[in-house]
């Protein structure tokens, strides 16, 4: 997927009186910055549907990837002691 925000016109339309343009200004950044941030969230799901660290470095690692992610303090044990005999498939 890819997409890209479209410059925010908004900013340039607002009106002239300070008070109520620094607020406005600020409004709409924090809006800009929460968009952006929703698109990479849903990147992430799309990826995290079949992230390729899972293909390329396994179960293990991509659990790990995830839990570095998370804004929740989070840590990962791996408790197998070798890989599983047969490969597994969804």
């Amino acid at each position: 997927m890819r997409g890209r925000l479209p410059r925010p016109s908004g900013r340039a339309a607002l009106p002239p009186s300070p008070p109520e343009t620094a607020r406005a200004t600020e409004l709409v950044g924090e809006a800009h910055e929460e968009a952006k941030r929703t698109l990479a969230e849903i990147r992430d799901l799309i990826r995290g549907i079949h992230p390729a660290v899972l293909t390329d470095r396994g179960l293990d690692a991509a659990i790990s990837a995830l839990a570095s992610r998370s804004p929740v303090p989070t840590s990962t044990t791996n408790v197998l002691r070798r890989p599983p005999r047969s490969p597994l498939t969804s």
